[in-house]
């Protein structure tokens, strides 16, 4: 995804207040996993497409500023981010 924090507004924009959203996300941001230095390989060769190197607070800071509440965070390794928001209602 080229820019995830209008994807993040955007997706605010069309939920209903009271709405939630479920999301489960790679953050490679926070890792030195050998996965980043394969997506950098791969990426120069043209094989894989444009992936973003979020850590989890710069993911969960996206989720605040669109206006979204986190309902449950769920941590299971230091790469995953379960995270479950919700629309205030107005």
């Amino acid at each position: 995804m080229e820019d995830p924090e209008s994807a993040i507004k955007y997706s605010y924009k069309l939920l209903k207040p009271g709405g939630v959203v479920v999301t489960s996300s790679a953050c490679l941001g926070d890792s030195l996993s050998p996965w980043r230095l394969l997506l950098f390989v791969e990426k120069l060769f043209g094989k894989v497409p444009d992936v973003n190197l979020l850590k989890r607070e710069t993911l969960e800071n996206y989720f605040e500023q669109a206006g979204f509440v986190v309902d449950v965070h769920w941590r299971r390794s230091k790469m995953a981010a379960f995270i479950i928001l919700k629309k205030p209602l107005d």
